[in-house]
């Protein structure tokens, strides 16, 4: 799952986001409402893009260890 507060925490603003990701504004939204998150094959690329560590989008996969 992806903590709430992450986009929050680092000013994600979802429509540059989904922007880049070449999604629409929408589809980020959910990400950001569902109770999963971000799918785990974005947050790579949202890792990329915004150099969050996968970890901080999504601990349940990837855990704390390298936040």
């Amino acid at each position: 799952m992806t903590p709430k507060a992450i986009f929050n925490d680092y000013q994600i603003n979802i429509t540059e986001l989904a922007k880049t990701l070449g999604v629409t504004r929408a589809c980020v939204y959910k990400w950001h409402e569902s109770k999963n998150g971000i799918p785990a094959e974005r947050c790579i690329q949202i890792e990329k893009i915004t150099g969050i560590p996968r970890c901080k989008l999504r601990p349940d996969l990837w855990g704390y260890a390298n936040a």
